[in-house]
């Protein structure tokens, strides 16, 4: 009698993004796609909601988007916290402002103190903004970080406490797509405080 072919063992990230788009609703092609090449390619999944801009003077930078969108009232706040880096742990504190234009996001960030040198990593195109980074949000935490480990793009900065409402990560994408790449997960209710719909 021959013998049965070994059982099939998905590979972690496929599992994951699998995972996702079922939560999700994706569309499965990209993930029989990645499961055809069974790589650890740098990834791209979840839900792509903002794209994220240094400035050196964010009142500026508000009033220039309140001339070219109704963004209403947009009030920025101080947000100082220590983040996870390769290098241990780090200060961060930033003045940001978050504006939404349709469905999509722009995140407004002033440097106050940046010990992680992350910030300023952009190119400085002599306008009031500088992008940075796009952010997308994923549905499950744990099966995205797990999936992140399989990946070949260094995590460079992450806050993820066990209760958190918000957890988050930076992928150093900038020799894949020339930038950072942002993943959070949020509750629902956080999502709607942030005005997400």
């Amino acid at each position: 009698m021959p013998e049965e072919p070994p059982a099939f063992q998905c590979p972690p990230i496929v599992a994951a993004m699998v995972k996702s788009a079922l939560k999700t609703g994706d569309d499965f092609r990209c993930y029989a796609h990645a499961l055809e090449k069974r790589t650890t390619d740098a990834m791209i999944t979840g839900h792509h909601y903002q794209n994220a801009y240094i400035c050196d003077d964010i009142e500026a930078a508000i009033a220039a988007f309140g001339t070219r969108a109704d963004i209403g009232s947009v009030r920025p706040f101080d947000v100082e916290q220590m983040l996870w880096t390769p290098d241990g742990m780090k200060r961060v504190a930033t003045r940001l402002a978050f504006i939404w234009v349709g469905d999509l996001q722009y995140e407004l960030i002033q440097v106050v103190a940046d010990d992680t040198g992350l910030y300023a990593n952009f190119k400085d195109n002599g306008g009031l903004l500088h992008f940075h980074h796009i952010c997308m949000r994923v549905p499950d935490w744990d099966a995205f970080r797990a999936a992140v480990d399989q990946q070949d793009l260094p995590v460079v900065l992450e806050r993820a406490n066990e209760g958190d409402l918000l957890k988050f990560l930076y992928l150093d994408g900038r020799r894949f797509c020339g930038h950072y790449l942002e993943y959070v997960w949020m509750t629902d209710e956080r999502w709607a405080q942030l005005g997400g719909a």
